[in-house]
Parts: C-alpha cells; structure tokens; sequence
C-alpha cells in the first residue's frame, strides 16, 4: 500500500510539473500532462517535436514488437532508448541547460523536470503549431511534384561594346 501510495504521489508531481512547463511553453492541450501515455507526448512536445512525431515514433516500436524474433526485439529496445535519450537531451537544452543539465536529465528526468518547473529558465525553442502544409509554403519548397517549374522571360540584353585600350 505504501508502495502504492508513494507511486501516484510521484505520478503526480511529474504531471504538474510537465503541465507547469507546457503552459509556460503555450503547447495545446495541457491537460494531457495528467493521462499517462499522453504525457509522453507532452515531453515531446517540450523537446520541440510534434504531436504527430510522438503517434508515429509509438505506431512504429508497436509494429516492430510484433515481430517474433528475439533479435529483433532487442534492437528494438535500444533504438526506443536512443530515441528516449535524445528527447530527454532536446528538452534540456530548449530551457537553456548546459550539458550537465543534459547528462542530468537523461539519468533523473523527474528532478530536472521540477527544477525546470520551478525556475525561470525561458524556452529557447519556440515552436510553431503549424499544418504541415504551412510549414513547406515557409520553407518556399516546391510540393507541386511533376509539373514543371514556371520558366522566367530573359529581356534581351542590349549589344555592349566593348572597348580594349592598349
């Protein structure tokens, strides 16, 4: 019972303070800070990624977990670690933290996350809660695929004479 006790306490205090960071951050939908898988999401959305990259990141290691070879399930679990690890670092440093702060989250990510929560530390990263669609016409890429580019009319250029003195 204790044991009970003591991990809805820490479940709690992780939610606040992801809550306290998302509001402070302007990310939607704060309240998902309080349904545990969705919390994830919300440390994604701190470390600057989409919701959408946390639904495909989660779509993927759910598919290769069907696979039913041994190998493959270790490989697997490391990838999740990897891609866990860099998260962790994205988000210490979109509040300014150095590389012990970084090293630091990766090990005690609930102690660094209450010390975001609690300081004053701004979010560098500001990111854009855009469609995807917004974000090409900001990168000015061409996403009509298979029709040719519009050719530019040359003026003709007036004959320039050009004289070689000696």
């Amino acid at each position: 019972m204790i044991v009970l006790c003591w991990g809805f306490v820490c479940y709690l205090i992780k939610a606040f303070t992801i809550l306290s960071l998302a509001k402070r951050t302007g990310t939607p939908r704060t309240w998902f800070a309080f349904i545990p898988f969705l919390q994830n999401m919300k440390v994604y959305n701190l470390a600057g990624f989409s919701e959408k990259a946390f639904l495909a990141v989660c779509l993927v290691f759910f598919a290769l977990g069907f696979i039913p070879v041994k190998e493959v399930a270790v490989i697997v679990s490391i990838l999740y670690a990897v891609v866990n690890v860099y998260v962790r670092i994205r988000t210490a440093q979109n509040f300014g933290g150095g590389v012990c702060m970084q090293i630091l989250n990766v090990f005690f990510e609930p102690f660094v996350l209450i010390y975001l929560a609690l300081s004053n530390r701004p979010f560098i990263l500001k990111p854009e809660w855009k469609p995807i669609e917004d974000l090409l016409k900001d990168l000015k890429l061409d996403t009509d695929f298979g029709v040719a580019p519009k050719e530019e009319k040359k003026r003709p250029s007036a004959p320039v004479d050009v004289e070689i003195k000696d």
